[in-house]
């Protein structure tokens, strides 16, 4: 009950457990205050429009940030007549003045929430060593990105015709000079029509081969995870097999590898 609530608390950028994102709960509570007694008539509709939304997100897929987005929008409306609403309560009692005061401080507070992400945000990306030229654009992402020095080696030691297929690589595909695909960046799911029809390792080879893959592109450790808890212990040691005659490891670091489809 609580998780659609939570949203607007305990978000968290690149955390899926944590909605994959952060917004400030001035979204949730300034709409909550909005519809208090509303002095605007279309006040209700647009707030039952965006609960509705959120609920049918919450009921039919992940809930996280990114899916709620096209809201925003109307939450950040619905947070202004809220803060009108408070306004024109305090008004009422004393005076514009002082209405507009509070309304001020509220307003400073809100915004606070948003220069601490931005700071923070600033501090983990530190762009003032690459923009003003201490360092290069690839020793900039090498030590930003844990993945980076094997798209690296990707861009420098393969073929331009090379396709890849990423498995638990994250996103930063678009760094690569390469043909690339996967099911999603966090996901081994792209083996699965394979791994579905494989009775031994040469049915691995051979679908992964028609799906054009000559590179895979992979975190080993999340891979292993993926086969050891979504598949049976029989599969696991299918793939072992298939790796250890049919992949030949040509790059690791930082707990991503490049491995070469071989006959």
């Amino acid at each position: 009950i609580m998780v659609p609530l939570r949203i607007f608390f305990q978000g968290a950028d690149n955390s899926p457990r944590l909605f994959d994102g952060v917004l400030n709960p001035i979204l949730l509570l300034g709409p909550v205050v909005a519809v208090i007694r509303p002095r605007l008539r279309h006040t209700l509709p647009l707030a039952g429009l965006a609960a509705l939304w959120i609920l049918v997100v919450f009921a039919t897929t992940r809930l996280v940030i990114r899916y709620i987005a096209p809201i925003l929008p109307l939450l950040s409306v619905l947070a202004v007549y809220g803060l009108y609403q408070v306004w024109q309560w305090i008004a009422d009692r004393w005076n514009n003045v002082k209405a507009s005061v509070v309304i001020g401080v509220v307003v400073l507070g809100v915004l606070a929430f948003n220069v601490a992400w931005a700071v923070d945000y600033w501090t983990k990306v530190d762009p003032l060593p690459y923009l003003t030229g201490k360092v290069d654009r690839e020793t900039y992402l090498t030590q930003r990105l844990p993945q980076y020095p094997a798209i690296a080696f990707i861009n420098a030691n393969t073929k331009q015709d090379a396709r890849i297929l990423m498995v638990f690589a994250q996103n930063q595909g678009y760094y690569l000079d390469r043909d690339y695909f996967y099911f999603t960046y966090f996901s081994g799911e792209s083996l699965r029509p394979v791994l579905e029809n494989a009775t031994n390792e040469d049915d691995i080879h051979n679908g992964l081969k028609k799906m054009g893959v000559t590179h895979l592109f992979v975190n080993e450790k999340l891979l292993a995870d993926y086969l050891l808890n979504v598949w049976s212990k029989d599969t696991f040691q299918l793939w072992n097999r298939f790796s250890g005659r049919h992949l030949k490891r040509i790059f690791t670091a930082r707990g991503y590898s490049v491995l070469v489809m071989i006959p």
